[in-house]
């Protein structure tokens, strides 16, 4: 994997992990003293990360630097093949009975419960 590569997959940690917790660009930034300029940069790829800054993210997310490294190693989809699969997606669930996507929505949010981190 190249540097580039590196720094957009770190890049995309940190911004799920931020987005998990429900923060934005601006409160993060807060927390580990910089700016929103450079989280926003850190999150696109557009910047490397200090260790310094790095261990600032984890504990401001809340989680070892271990954790904070745990990238991706395969290729991401693109917006294109993301939003063909949400289309897919929803003519399947529009053929349903409202009953049965009641059903579906149930036993998605039971998965998401169960998920390591959740709750």
């Amino acid at each position: 994997m190249s540097g580039d590569q590196l720094k957009r997959q770190f890049g995309l940690r940190v911004q799920e992990l931020r987005r998990q917790r429900e923060l934005t660009q601006e409160q993060l930034a807060e927390r580990i003293g910089k700016s929103t300029y450079t989280v926003s940069n850190i999150e696109n790829g557009r910047l490397s990360t200090r260790i310094e800054t790095a261990s600032k993210l984890s504990e401001a997310l809340g989680v070892s630097l271990a954790d904070l490294f745990e990238i991706q190693h395969t290729k991401p989809a693109t917006d294109r093949e993301y939003r063909r699969a949400v289309d897919d997606v929803v003519k399947s669930l529009a053929k349903l009975s409202p009953r049965d996507v009641e059903k579906i929505n149930k036993i998605i949010q039971m998965m998401l419960s169960l998920r390591p981190g959740a709750g």
